[in-house]
């Protein structure tokens, strides 16, 4: 499971969003947005840069999972990510 605080490895990457394979980040906040969003969650990530970027992870449930595939909202800009 994926908490606050966690630090996590990209596993896939996206061009678009300027976030590589194999970069570090921790998880700065994960906030759930309810069922008006079909239970998705928002997970803010702080790179090692400075950079913070927000994705989105289909339901909470999939946290738990051994790689976790998030989205900012465009299904193209999808990264995955593990512990």
């Amino acid at each position: 499971m994926i908490n606050t605080g966690d630090t996590i490895i990209i596993a896939k990457g996206c061009r678009a969003r300027g976030v590589s394979k194999g970069q570090l980040a921790k998880v700065e906040l994960l906030t759930p947005l309810g069922k008006d969003y079909s239970h998705a969650i928002r997970v803010v990530l702080r790179f090692w840069d400075g950079r913070k970027i927000a994705f989105y992870a289909r339901h909470v449930n999939r946290l738990g999972d051994a790689v976790v595939a998030l989205n900012d909202g465009n299904p193209l800009h999808r990264i995955d990510i593990r512990k």
